[in-house]
């Protein structure tokens, strides 16, 4: 999945080590901001996480597969039509 969507995969392993931190942070108050802020900073984080492993998830589906082929069936068809009325046009 790494090689299709580099960016998403970076940016998952920067919340994730963010999200270790601050919930490390939180348990030993180490940080100075309050429980409370940090509670909000890690909802945030996890929001954001979750919304990115669910689109890796949805494009590595094979769901996802299926409609990749029949996108390029449709297009190889409408190549051959347009194919088919060039070569009408010019004869």
């Amino acid at each position: 999945m790494s090689r299709n969507f580099p960016y998403l995969e970076l940016k998952r392993q920067e919340l994730r080590n963010m999200l270790v931190q601050y919930q490390r942070e939180l348990r030993l108050g180490l940080n100075k901001e309050t429980g409370e802020e940090l509670s909000v900073h890690i909802q945030m984080i996890q929001d954001e996480l979750s919304e990115i492993e669910y689109v890796l998830d949805y494009f590595s589906s094979s769901h996802w597969r299926e409609w990749q082929l029949i996108a390029l069936a449709v297009i190889s068809i409408l190549s051959l039509i347009m194919g088919a009325i060039s070569l009408w046009v010019l004869l």
